[in-house]
């Protein structure tokens, strides 16, 4: 009988040591998770606090792009802060080409889409509106691309 108890003890303890294992690495990944987007936003955040400021000053986005001579732009990223300059250089005259997106196929907008892989069409500038991501971005079309690939971060600051 003691057996029987001591063998049922065990078996908790060990279901209890096997659970906490895979609960640890489940919170692991949740943590990076949240770590991630928390970079994300805190990108976006000085983005838009930054852009609220031009605004603010009486500034465009379309002013960095007619001081450096880019007349046709494409944008890398169409989250929230792509749709975003997307319709702030259509509105003051700075013409946007086309988008660029991982997720190009599922993404409807108003001009042509394009996954990084493709072929891509030749433009005086491209702008990253994933600015955390933009070295790994820059790095990537660079080597496609034979134009300036401008974060947006540095657009909002230089405009």
């Amino acid at each position: 009988m003691i057996i029987y108890i001591i063998g049922a003890v065990l078996i908790f303890i060990a279901g209890v040591v096997v659970g906490a294992f895979f609960m640890g690495r489940q919170y692991q990944e949740h943590c990076k998770f949240i770590e991630r987007n928390a970079e994300r936003f805190v990108g976006i955040y000085g983005v838009t606090l930054r852009w609220i400021r031009l605004q603010q000053e009486g500034k465009k986005l379309s002013d960095y792009f007619e001081k450096n001579n880019y007349k046709t732009v494409a944008i890398y990223g169409m989250s929230e802060v792509g749709y975003a300059i997307l319709d702030e250089l259509e509105r003051n005259g700075i013409s946007v080409k086309y988008c660029i997106d991982r997720n190009a196929d599922n993404i409807f907008a108003r001009v042509k889409m394009y996954r990084p892989d493709e072929e891509l069409p030749q433009v005086d500038a491209v702008i990253v509106a994933v600015v955390q991501y933009y070295n790994e971005i820059n790095e990537t079309l660079k080597s496609k691309m034979n134009c300036p690939i401008i974060s947006a971060s540095d657009v909002v600051w230089e405009a």
